[in-house]
């Protein structure tokens, strides 16, 4: 906690370098994903708010929601009731790794998988935000530059109010639509 916060450059370069000792990009993502899980059920608990309403989990259709789908699936066997978000216009994550943990959700019986392509889902879905235990944030991660698109900016906006409605956020990386290198929105 005393060090300073990594950025987006070392962030990747890190990615990179794991890579190429061997590490596979599935790998990463596994324990990334059980790193987010540890942390979102931690923040739970400590809000006494564990079990007490689903966890949201807001997933881009890259690796950043690769991770939030590894950490819906994990939470889920932890007992959790879960709503694994992809908020893409997509139906499938666009990464191979992502793609597979999606797939992977179908058999888990606390996980809902939705798709969130447009305004109007995320419309629908942030109605009851304030319900959630917390929210997880795993859309964007560090390699994302320029303005939000559409469904991306209707999803920050619903973590936006649930922020507003006293459910904690836990992000994946970074905030999306906050640059992790400068902290600048």
């Amino acid at each position: 906690a005393r060090r300073t916060p990594i950025g987006a450059e070392a962030m990747a370069g890190a990615d990179r370098r794991a890579q190429a000792m061997g590490v596979l990009g599935d790998r990463l993502m596994e324990h990334a994903g059980t790193a987010v899980a540890a942390a979102a059920k931690a923040l739970a608990e400590a809000t006494e708010r564990w079990l007490k309403g689903p966890i949201l989990i807001l997933c881009g259709p890259g690796n950043n929601g690769g991770d939030g789908f590894v950490a819906a699936r994990l939470l889920a066997r932890a007992g959790a009731e879960v709503a694994a978000v992809l908020v893409s216009t997509e139906a499938r994550p666009a990464t191979p790794d992502a793609a597979r943990n999606w797939d992977r959700l179908e058999n888990e019986g606390r996980v809902t998988r939705t798709l969130a392509g447009n305004v109007r889902d995320l419309a629908m879905l942030g109605q009851n935000v304030d319900k959630a235990s917390i929210v997880v944030d795993a859309m964007l991660g560090t390699g994302v530059h320029g303005a939000l698109r559409e469904p991306i900016r209707s999803a920050v906006d619903i973590v936006q109010r649930a922020r507003a409605a006293g459910v904690h956020v836990l992000a994946v990386d970074t905030p999306t639509a906050v640059d992790l290198s400068s902290g600048d929105p």
